[in-house]
């Protein structure tokens, strides 16, 4: 099932001046019953029963100004804010049967969180050169996106409940803690030549990416004798 919600409020209290506020939300959850790993067997532990539940969450929220005027440096401008936070959860269940006859279940679950911030703008401004129409567009746009995720996981004997020891099940990450900031700055020229016959669109954008991973005691348990995670 999946439920999705956007919601705009726009205030324009003039031609000059547009702001608008925006929110959409959406929210999806599958179940699975996976009949194909049923029978399967590895190492001598055969797949009885699988199954698996999945839930995505995301949320996104923005305000936008526009701004026409006509100055020496632009003629519309375009200011945002964003922020978009996301989530997803995974689960699976497996019933195995061992070489020795007993039944265990085995339950892994994984989540992955990001949260992405950040602010842009955009400047426009048409100038007549002779017989020659330039439309030009540049700015710039600044974010940063948090990543986080977790996995666990646990097995137990079905008849007496007693945990099976399971060393890849203890809590840990498949990557290291993470934080990327990105900064751009972008410049277009729209040139019109020969009474619109001829249009040329030279553009050029700068982008600079900085990446900072951390390591914790959670990431270190599931990556044992791995080197400590290096900032790009």
């Amino acid at each position: 099932t999946t439920d999705n919600v956007l919601a705009k409020l726009i205030y324009e209290p003039s031609e000059t001046h547009r702001l608008a506020f925006t929110l959409d939300h959406f929210q999806g959850d599958t179940d699975s019953e996976l009949l194909s790993s049923i029978g399967t067997s590895s190492r001598g532990v055969s797949i009885e029963d699988e199954s698996a539940h999945d839930e995505r969450e995301r949320t996104r929220y923005s305000v936008d100004y526009r701004l026409r005027t006509d100055t020496p440096v632009f003629d519309q401008l375009q200011f945002k804010l964003y922020r978009q936070d996301s989530q997803t959860d995974q689960q699976t269940r497996q019933l195995q049967r061992l070489t020795d006859g007993s039944l265990t279940r085995r339950s892994r679950d994984s989540s992955f969180e990001q949260n992405v911030q950040g602010t842009s703008v955009q400047l426009d401004k048409d100038i007549l050169i002779g017989t020659v129409s330039h439309h030009l567009v540049y700015g710039g746009e600044a974010y940063t996106i948090d990543g986080d995720n977790y996995r666990y996981g646990s097995t137990v004997d079905v008849l007496t409940g007693e945990p099976v020891d399971d060393s890849a099940g203890a809590p840990t990450r498949a990557f290291p803690l993470s934080e990327t900031t990105n900064y751009a700055a972008f410049v277009q020229d729209e040139i019109t030549l020969a009474d619109g016959r001829l249009t040329l669109t030279p553009g050029l954008r700068f982008d600079y990416f900085e990446l900072d991973a951390s390591s914790d005691p959670v990431y270190e348990s599931g990556n044992p004798g791995i080197a400590s995670p290096e900032d790009f």
